[in-house]
């Protein structure tokens, strides 16, 4: 099957769009960061799935998923386009600081737009569980080398800066995490399925975001309970047996990382100490500016796109409050209505498979949502798998 994928007959259009979107994130790996090629791969990318956003409003009876989705990307594009317009380039904190404005709107379609494509793709038969399988493989290989891109970055700067540091926080840990669901699609290859869980939290776990730490367990019990409790008697001795292998060499792994890892043993005794990462801060300071400083319109329709550094400085690290100083209590609404359709979504999936898949998105995102910028950070990887389970043609006994 990959060598099927490898003979450019065997492509079709989503495929082709899938290895784009692949190409466009191994910049740094590839080819070099922020340049003509990247740059060029995006605009293309997000003009094509601009025009599926359409059709497939047009041409589907579209899920209610994809109806608070429509409601939540327009406020988006809204405030997005708005703000380009106003500010022009870019945009100032208080202080002084500056951020490119253009940034917001491709970090947010490049996050969701997708789903549109992908989900006509499905209906067409072109996106399958069989040719899912074989993009999980790939997928993979293209989030471990970003994963070393990103950490080779960040050290380079540390260096750059004067550090001696060997160790880095690495925000790829989040995206290492967006391929859990792909592996309900191995359901029939337990083995298959604990390696890859295996595998995602270790870098989970060298990455030390204690967020995507926290995310990801949440995900494997999810993920493990749902697992087990769909199986044939037959199957879950030995699923009990293979997750009491994984947990014993997980908890040496760790208990051993830990003890040789000064840095991890930093971030532990930072969590035992309450330190937030200044996330306290940052959250005092916009809530109080929110009923302080803000008047009967800003508390209604926000400050604007990047409404919270443009008021106080500060991104939020936080969606909810993020959309409050921006989009106002409009935009949380909007977002209340999204996260309400998107559990609806999982609860009312009648495919065992599908509601597990859900489920784990779901989980996954809205918990990041308080501790993290979910909203932006949707993946090619999670939006693929999402899309094929909403399109109804998702079939994993294929």
């Amino acid at each position: 099957m990959i060598l099927s994928l490898l003979n450019p007959r065997a492509l079709n259009k989503c495929d082709v769009y899938i290895a784009l979107w692949c190409l466009y994130f191994l910049q740094g790996v590839l080819y070099p960061v922020g340049g003509f090629v990247s740059q060029s791969l995006l605009m293309g990318l997000l003009v094509y799935s601009l025009y599926f956003l359409f059709y497939a409003n047009s041409h589907y009876v579209m899920p209610s998923y994809y109806k608070g989705l429509n409601a939540l990307l327009g406020i988006f594009i809204c405030y997005g386009v708005f703000m380009l317009l106003i500010h022009g380039s870019k945009i100032y904190s208080p202080m002084g600081q500056s951020i490119v404005t253009k940034n917001y709107l491709q970090i947010i379609l490049s996050s969701f737009l997708p789903l549109y494509p992908l989900y006509v793709f499905a209906k067409e038969g072109l996106l399958t569980t069989r040719r899912m399988r074989v993009w999980t493989i790939l997928f993979f290989i293209v989030a471990t080398a970003c994963f070393f891109r990103e950490e080779r970055e960040r050290l380079s700067r540390l260096i750059l800066e004067g550090s001696q540091a060997e160790e880095v926080t690495n925000n790829s840990g989040y995206t290492m995490l967006t391929l859990i669901p792909l592996l309900v699609l191995f359901k029939r290859w337990p083995i298959i399925q604990y390696i890859g869980l295996g595998f995602i939290m270790y870098f989970v776990t060298i990455a030390m975001k204690r967020g995507a730490i926290i995310v990801g367990v949440l995900c494997l019990v999810y993920f493990l309970y749902s697992t087990f409790r769909n199986s044939s008697s037959k199957t879950k001795f030995g699923l009990i047996l293979l997750t009491c292998c994984i947990a014993y060499i997980g908890s040496a792994f760790i208990s051993d990382y830990a003890e040789n890892s000064a840095y991890m043993q930093s971030r532990i005794e930072d969590t035992k100490a309450g330190n937030t990462s200044g996330r306290d801060v940052y959250y005092n300071a916009l809530w109080n500016h929110f009923l302080t400083e803000s008047g009967p319109v800003e508390m209604i329709i926000g400050n604007g796109a990047e409404g919270a550094f443009y008021s106080v400085g500060y991104i939020a690290h936080n969606d909810w409050l993020e959309i409050l100083l921006g989009q106002g209590l409009l935009g949380v609404l909007i977002y209340i209505i999204y996260w309400t359709v998107f559990l609806k979504t999982w609860k009312n999936a009648l495919n065992p498979d599908v509601k597990i898949i859900v489920g784990i998105v779901f989980l996954m995102f809205f918990t990041k949502t308080f501790f993290s910028m979910s909203y932006q950070t949707m993946t090619i990887y999670s939006n693929a798998i999402l899309a094929l389970c909403l399109s109804g043609n998702f079939n994993n006994e294929e």
